[in-house]
């Protein structure tokens, strides 16, 4: 026996308890676990959208990211906002019903057609037949990011789950 080291024998009913013990205790924890893996996603797509991706106004987008947990060992972390997939993957917007796109900078959208020719007078109002809104990902750099952080947060979940007798 080498110096410093210690070798613990465990009985066979000790054994058989304690793998009784993980096999009732982690299909409990598997929700939890996932969905603390989720909140690690969350928080950095937040991130992403608060410091590299979009001026922030109203923080509608940062807001309504949120987590659905679908099975125990599955979550989906995203938005419900039409434009979270339009700043994730770019998209070109046409005028449908209107021969062009319009809009004003530094001003508030005009309500009324003299609003407009004011706006137009101002050199406030834009127009275009399309506009491209190019790729500013959040979301799946997120994910890229909170790989280490997961597999470290899953490690100490199921390391506490092996600890406990």
């Amino acid at each position: 026996m080498s110096a410093g080291g210690r070798i613990d024998l465990i009985g066979d009913r000790e054994v058989k308890r304690r793998l009784k013990h993980i096999a009732r205790e982690l299909p409990r924890s598997i929700r939890g676990i996932t969905y603390g893996a989720a909140v690690i996603v969350r928080k950095e797509a937040r991130a992403n959208l608060r410091n590299k991706v979009l001026h922030i106004r109203g923080g509608t987008l940062i807001d309504s990211v949120a987590i659905e947990q679908t099975k125990p060992e599955e979550a989906l972390v995203g938005t419900a906002l039409v434009y979270g997939p339009v700043h994730e993957f770019g998209a070109i917007i046409k005028a449908k019903t209107a021969k062009v796109l319009a809009w004003v900078v530094g001003i508030r959208r005009p309500r009324s057609a003299q609003g407009w020719r004011a706006a137009r007078a101002a050199g406030k109002a834009r127009y275009a037949k399309q506009v491209t809104i190019p790729k500013r990902p959040w979301l799946g750099p997120a994910f890229e990011s909170a790989v280490p952080k997961i597999r470290k947060f899953v490690a100490g979940r199921i390391e506490k789950i092996l600890d406990r007798r």
